[in-house]
């Protein structure tokens, strides 16, 4: 992940969690419609990516961790989210990854 350098979006979610079953389309959406940031998807059920959770402070499902190409914090969000609120975030990333 941190070779690439494009802007992330990291979804730390859980399987069980209505709030993340209830955002998931809105997460495919909004990332089909900017090809210049990854998304990526982190299960709180997969042992493998516990370090994470921790490394980005996640406490509750979902949370969105926006970053710079660069792997710098650019923005954080807990809870559900509308495609209007998530679309806003991301540009708002994009453009400040043009920026450097």
């Amino acid at each position: 992940m941190k070779d690439n350098k494009q802007p992330k979006v990291l979804k730390f979610f859980s399987p069980s969690c209505p709030h993340c079953i209830k955002v998931k389309p809105i997460v495919e959406k909004v990332a089909q419609d900017h090809d210049a940031v990854l998304f990526l998807e982190l299960n709180a059920k997969n042992d493998a990516v516990d370090a994470l959770f921790d490394t980005y402070h996640v406490n509750a499902y979902p949370t969105f961790v926006f970053l710079h190409g660069s792997g710098k914090i650019i923005d954080t969000h807990e809870g559900g989210s509308s495609k209007a609120a998530l679309d806003k975030k991301v540009t708002s990333l994009e453009k400040t990854a043009q920026k450097s």
